[in-house]
């Protein structure tokens, strides 16, 4: 819910208005509107469940889920090495970082606790589509 429009959508309706003034205000079908505030709900209920999502940034959980992981499952998560991980598209240095931290406050780690240079080396060389291939297969 990136839009300054849906955002303003969300806040119209927490302020008490009905559907229908939001429809006509912004030019939109009710059912669109809806499907806008649900999808908010969705987040704030998905953040206020599980702690990953208050230690984790997006792009992580993003890049996780993409790759078929659940974010949630941390045995799953940690049965990966840090390579692997920053073979996943968009999944960086910060990602890694974040990750760990998270692990590390749940009594968890990685596979294979390689170096950061290593993971850099790994990843730029062709070795990462062996990497990704391995972890999508899981």
């Amino acid at each position: 819910m990136g839009s300054a429009r849906n955002r303003q959508i969300v806040a119209d309706r927490l302020a008490g208005e009905s559907y229908a003034m939001i429809t006509e205000r912004h030019g939109l079908s009710r059912r669109r509107a809806e499907k806008i505030v649900q999808q908010h709900e969705q987040q704030v209920q998905q953040v206020s469940m599980h702690p990953v999502y208050q230690h984790v940034g997006i792009r992580a959980i993003n890049c996780l889920r993409k790759a078929g992981v659940n974010p949630e499952d941390i045995d799953a998560i940690s049965q990966y090495s840090r390579e692997s991980l920053l073979c996943l598209p968009n999944f960086g240095h910060t990602s890694l970082a974040q990750l760990e931290a998270y692990l590390h406050l749940m009594g968890r780690a990685l596979l294979g606790r390689g170096h950061y240079a290593r993971a850099t080396k790994t990843r730029s060389s062709t070795g990462c589509s062996d990497y990704r291939e391995r972890f999508l297969a899981r």
